[in-house]
């Protein structure tokens, strides 16, 4: 059979071969990238998750005619009720928003609610009479996410002991 054209077994099987490997390693690598991909969105996700309450406190800051620090306690104006003051408590891995009226007395029924999911830290203290520092910590998936920030307030902070 000197005439014929075609492939050995021989070859037949190398070329098999060579083809497992070369799919083998391409395979590897795409699951390395999703790998990475799944990463960069917990990290991202993580982020976020701290970047939204930082972003409504500051503005909340920012928007407050009058900010109280009663007893280590930060109390700002309310962004949709202005009659009504804020404050934030930390649970078991949620920021809650608590309601006041404007004397900071409880309002009662309906006062809490959920601000802010895998929240593990949260902080806010007085730096000086118009610079409040906020600290907040999050935990996603065993890995933790932090963010400290200085913000400068437009009104006038009162110090209630």
């Amino acid at each position: 059979m000197k005439g014929k054209k075609g492939f050995t077994l021989i070859e037949s099987v190398i070329s098999v071969f060579l083809t497992v490997i070369a799919m083998t390693i391409l395979i590897q690598v795409m699951q390395g990238q999703l790998f990475s991909f799944e990463q960069i969105n917990r990290d991202m996700d993580g982020m976020n998750g701290i970047r939204y309450p930082m972003t409504i406190l500051e503005k909340q800051i920012a928007n407050s005619d009058n900010i109280y620090f009663m007893n280590g306690v930060m109390y700002l104006k309310d962004l949709e009720s202005p009659s009504f003051y804020n404050y934030y408590s930390l649970g078991t891995g949620m920021l809650y928003k608590n309601k006041t009226d404007a004397k900071l007395a409880t309002i009662g029924l309906g006062s809490l609610s959920q601000f802010a999911s895998n929240i593990t830290g949260f902080k806010a203290f007085l730096i000086d009479n118009r610079t409040i520092q906020i600290s907040l910590s999050s935990q996603i998936d065993g890995k933790a996410y932090s963010a400290v920030k200085e913000i400068r307030a437009k009104s006038k902070i009162y110090v209630i002991d």
